[in-house]
């Protein structure tokens, strides 16, 4: 990996940014969703030659992030679905 300020080679891995998720309070459906959340995080890094720091997502971190617009994209719409749903028989009910 180099430095896409100048660079060079001399880089320090800094660690992965992600926030603890409460994963205990759904049970163990949410466990392969806290994972995808942590490999999709992307790694942060600091050049020692020019002092920059940046961030970078592996090939699997992108994958688990696409995937987890997917899933996010899905709920959405089948929530929309059904609130949609929901509206028409409740107005078709009351003008009956």
């Amino acid at each position: 990996m180099k430095c896409p300020s100048c660079n060079s080679t001399d880089i320090q891995f800094r660690g992965m940014g992600y926030a603890w998720y409460p994963t205990g309070a759904f049970g163990v459906i949410a466990l392969p969703f806290a994972k995808l959340i942590q490999i999709s995080s992307p790694r942060y890094y600091h050049c020692n030659a020019c002092g920059a720091d940046s961030a970078h997502r592996t090939g699997s971190g992108k994958i688990a992030f696409a995937i987890l617009a997917i899933l996010a994209l899905t709920v959405l719409g089948i929530f929309t679905a059904l609130v949609y749903h929901g509206t028409y028989l409740l107005h078709h009910h009351l003008t009956r």
